[in-house]
């Protein structure tokens, strides 16, 4: 992927009173700089829709992530490796009539039992992944060289309406969750996220550099 860093805002604007409702800033999800990584070519298939001709791909691209059966949400990608996928959502929020960028909550369960909470708007992969149903995803996550030296992470997402914000659970362990018990808890396959080696920024799986 080509792309550029730059100071990234997210407007909305009254076309008709010609003004702007309100503006999100983009920042970078890695540093929390102000600047953004815009692609503008791809040059092999990744998280972006993009033109087969120009390659140039699609940034608005509105869809209904949160299940209301509106298309007013789009996503925006950050590869950082080849291994590291940060994903963020961006919608319309017609009670408001303002822009949001999403929240998610988080409550991470170490491999040691600890509890630890915090609340990102750039969770990695999930919404480059389908909704197992509406309103809720389920991930299973692996670290190179995998456990035991590194978690296995079992995700459960929900979008929860009336806080408009996205809650989000991850179980780390030791082994994998045997499949038919990932069968009897979440009721059907989880979309596997494997993250490989992140030394070689080039051997990324979707070719978006």
């Amino acid at each position: 992927m080509r792309r550029a860093a730059v100071t990234t805002r997210v407007s909305l604007v009254d076309t008709k009173g010609q003004r702007i409702i309100n503006t999100i800033r983009i920042d970078d999800p890695f540093t929390g700089e102000d600047k953004f990584d815009i692609p503008f070519k791809v040059l092999t298939p990744g998280p972006y829709a993009f033109n087969k001709r120009t390659r140039k791909p699609t940034i608005l691209r509105l869809r209904d992530y949160n299940g209301d059966g509106k298309a007013l949400e789009f996503a925006l990608f950050d590869k950082m490796s080849c291994s590291d996928l940060f994903t963020s959502l961006i919608g319309y929020n017609v009670r408001r009539d303002a822009l949001l960028q999403y929240e998610v909550h988080v409550a991470y369960r170490d491999r040691d039992g600890t509890m630890s909470y915090f609340v990102t708007a750039w969770p990695e992969h999930l919404f480059n992944t389908k909704p197992v149903r509406p309103r809720q995803w389920h991930l299973s996550i692996t670290y190179p060289p995998g456990p035991p030296d590194v978690p296995w992470e079992e995700w459960t997402v929900n979008y929860v309406p009336s806080r408009e914000e996205f809650e989000a659970h991850c179980i780390a362990t030791n082994t994998t969750t045997p499949l038919a018990l990932r069968h009897h808890l979440l009721g059907r396959d989880l979309p596997l996220v494997e993250r490989r080696h992140v030394g070689h920024a080039d051997d990324a799986g979707d070719g978006q550099r």
